[in-house]
């Protein structure tokens, strides 16, 4: 009897630099799905991103592979970074789901499952793989319910959702701390702190 096919959860973003609330929604989905593994997908350039600064893809990967380091069912994935002309995440899913024999599931939080219709092809990303949508508190549970059973109404698919804790950190905001010089602990891995440290990352960020 042949083995079902591996379960491998997507985490995309910019990850500039990646911290711990990313780590715990790539854990809340792998305990809501049953996952084999998740991979973090650092984005190259985001098409509601491009008129921000990112810092070097080559960093941006590093950082994700030390905080993938840290759990063995963390792994990464440079797909984005080698074909920075795919900006959309269905074209991403559909390149994966051609190389990949593994059932996809793609890792998003609340706020993007309210806007999933708004994304380029809804549909086909729906049939690409299945999603999981963390819900922090303070997001009402009974909307994400109602916007979940709309979009599978409209374009089949799978979706689940996931309650998770609400862990208030942003990229944005640590690269300001580490502008000012600011200890990362407990925000980004160790591995990560030492390496934005040691290359001086976001030193000219206001």
């Amino acid at each position: 009897m042949s083995q079902p096919p591996p379960k491998t959860g997507l985490l995309g973003g910019t990850f500039d630099p990646v911290h711990n609330a990313h780590l715990y929604i790539a854990a809340r989905a792998r305990e809501a799905a049953d996952l084999d593994r998740v991979l973090l997908l650092p984005a190259a350039t985001p098409p509601h991103k491009r008129a921000q600064h990112l810092t070097a893809a080559a960093h941006r990967l590093q950082m994700a592979k030390l905080a993938a380091s840290t759990e063995p069912w963390l792994g990464v994935s440079d797909w984005e970074l080698k074909h920075p002309g795919q900006g959309y995440t269905v074209d991403t899913l559909r390149a994966l789901r051609a190389q990949m024999p593994d059932k996809l599931y793609f890792i998003i939080g609340g706020d993007s499952l309210m806007m999933l219709d708004q994304w380029a092809e809804p549909e086909g990303l729906l049939e690409c793989a299945a999603f999981i949508a963390v819900v922090r508190p303070g997001y009402d549970w009974a909307a994400m319910e109602k916007q979940r059973a709309d979009l599978l109404a409209r374009f089949g698919g799978e979706i689940l959702l996931a309650a998770g804790e609400g862990i208030d950190l942003s990229s944005t905001e640590i690269r300001r701390l580490s502008a000012q010089g600011a200890a990362l602990g407990g925000l980004v891995p160790a591995a990560v702190a030492d390496y934005i440290a040691q290359n001086r990352l976001y030193q000219g960020e206001a």
